[in-house]
């Protein structure tokens, strides 16, 4: 990874900050954030125009806007997730930058007999995370994108022998060639270490849900089993 290509974009996206902090008073709209992109001047693919990765948001009816996604689109889509918490809208950035991906932004992600699906990764020549928006509380938005790249990242240490770690230095995989469980033990602890910055970030979470939280990633063993009552309503499976 260029690292220098990244902090010269966190210039032009501490810019946006400052607009992120006028629009977004209300809740997630996938409404306000076509026009929040469109008052950015981030406009939508036209027909054969290509992107490395891509920004599709998809409405309730099934129609869908594709976006050229770069780190000025990523980092401002993501604001939407914690507008009150900048800080968080960084640490994303800084993990797309170390492993991008595409970003399905959608009302709908479909139910299983026991639970609505809230988030999914796929990988298919390229990593894809999909998230639902729809009735879905900001704080509840951020840890399914965590849990989300948790699943990429824990893809990325078992099928290559060395990767990136978080503060971007190229390691030996402490994973390469495991065959690990989805929900299992080698994925607690991947997405325990990415959720852990995120507990000392001001205006993420309220103090009940930065206790069970504080709690659970100091040891996680599952994530598919926490009772939501203990976090404040927000599941961390």
């Amino acid at each position: 990874m260029n690292m220098d290509i990244f902090f010269q974009g966190l210039f032009i996206v501490s810019v946006i900050a400052l607009i992120v902090s006028f629009f977004l008073d209300e809740p997630i709209s996938l409404k306000r954030i076509h026009k929040n992109l469109e008052e950015l001047g981030i406009k939508p693919l036209k027909k054969g125009e290509r992107s490395k990765y891509k920004l599709t948001i998809k409405g309730a009816k099934g129609e869908q806007v594709i976006y050229p996604l770069n780190q000025d689109a990523f980092y401002f889509t993501v604001a939407h997730f914690a507008p009150d918490c900048e800080a968080f809208a960084e640490y994303m950035l800084e993990l797309w930058c170390l492993t991008p991906f595409n970003l399905i932004l959608t009302t709908d992600l479909g139910e299983t007999k026991n639970t609505e699906t809230l988030g999914l990764w796929q990988w298919n020549g390229k990593h894809t995370i999909s998230i639902c928006t729809h009735d879905v509380e900001k704080e509840v938005l951020a840890l399914i994108l965590l849990h989300e790249i948790a699943h990429l990242r824990i893809h990325t240490l078992t099928n290559y022998a060395y990767a990136y770690n978080l503060a971007g230095k190229r390691i030996k995989s402490p994973y390469y060639g495991m065959n690990v469980k989805p929900h299992g033990p080698q994925f607690a602890s991947v997405f325990a270490e990415i959720s852990r910055p995120t507990l000392d970030m001001k205006n993420l979470y309220s103090n009940k849900q930065k206790r069970h939280l504080t709690n659970y990633f100091q040891s996680p063993k599952k994530v598919h089993l926490t009772p939501l009552t203990k976090c404040g309503n927000i599941p961390v499976y």
